[in-house]
C-alpha cells in the first residue's frame, strides 16, 4: 500500500515538474517571438 502511495506522489511530482518546464518554454517562446 505504501509503495503505491509513493508511486502516486512521484507521478504527481513528475507532472508538476514537466508542467513547470512547459510553462518556462512557453514564456521563453513568447519572449523570442516578441
Amino acid at each position: 500500500m505504501s509503495d503505491h502511495f509513493i508511486l502516486n506522489d512521484f507521478l504527481k511530482l513528475r507532472v508538476t515538474f514537466f508542467g513547470k518546464i512547459k510553462l518556462n518554454l512557453g514564456i521563453f517562446k513568447d519572449k523570442k517571438d516578441k
